[in-house]
C-alpha cells in the first residue's frame, strides 16, 4: 500500500455524512491502463441496509468516468465454508443488483479464490482477453515474485462450464 501510495497509484474516496466518515474506497490505478481495480470497499456497520452502498458505487462511477470500468475480485464463496458462503453471496449480489457484471474470470491470490466482476464505465463488457490482461496489470504489479503462479491459477467459467 505505501508503494501504491508513494507513486500515486491510489485513489481514495471517502463519504461522510454530518462531518463523519460512513464509507470509503480505495482502488488501484495504474499508468496506461484504463482500468482500475477496487482493492478496498467498506460502508460502516450501522450505515449498511440504507442504500449507502448502492450510492458509494454510483458515486465512484461518476468520479472514474474517463476509465473503461472497475475490476472487482470478489472472494468465490462456492469454495467457501457455510459460515462464509452465505456473506459472500449477499456481496456479490448487491454487486450485480448496482450493475456490475460478472466476467466468469476466476483467480487465486495468495491462496485466495476470487471471481473477477466487472463494473462498466465506458465500456459496456470487457472480453476474456481484456479481464486477463488488465488482473495481468495489476497482479504483475502487486506480486510480482508470484505471477506465474497467478497466472496458472486463471480460469474461465461460464455457466458452470469451464473453457
Amino acid at each position: 500500500m505505501k508503494k501504491m501510495m508513494k507513486e500515486n497509484n491510489y485513489i481514495v474516496l471517502l463519504f461522510k455524512r454530518n462531518h463523519l466518515p460512513v464509507a470509503y474506497t480505495i482502488l488501484s490505478s495504474l499508468k496506461n491502463n484504463t482500468l482500475v481495480l477496487l482493492d478496498y470497499f467498506a460502508v460502516y456497520p450501522s450505515y449498511r441496509g440504507h442504500g449507502l452502498g448502492g450510492k458509494v458505487l454510483a458515486h465512484m462511477k461518476q468520479e472514474l468516468q474517463n476509465y473503461d470500468g472497475i475490476l472487482l475480485e470478489v472472494e468465490n464463496p462456492f469454495l467457501s465454508d457455510t459460515e462464509t458462503r452465505y456473506l459472500k453471496e449477499r456481496r456479490i449480489a448487491f454487486y450485480l443488483r448496482s450493475g456490475v457484471v460478472h466476467t466468469y474470470f476466476e483467480t487465486s491470490t495468495q491462496n485466495v479464490p476470487y471471481q473477477i466482476l466487472f463494473y462498466p464505465i465506458q465500456k459496456k463488457e470487457l472480453t476474456m482477453k481484456e479481464t486477463k490482461e488488465g488482473m495481468d496489470a495489476f497482479y504483475s504489479y502487486f506480486f510480482p515474485e508470484e505471477i506465474s503462479d497467478i497466472r496458472l491459477s486463471y480460469a474461465y467459467k461460464k455457466e458452470g462450464k469451464e473453457k
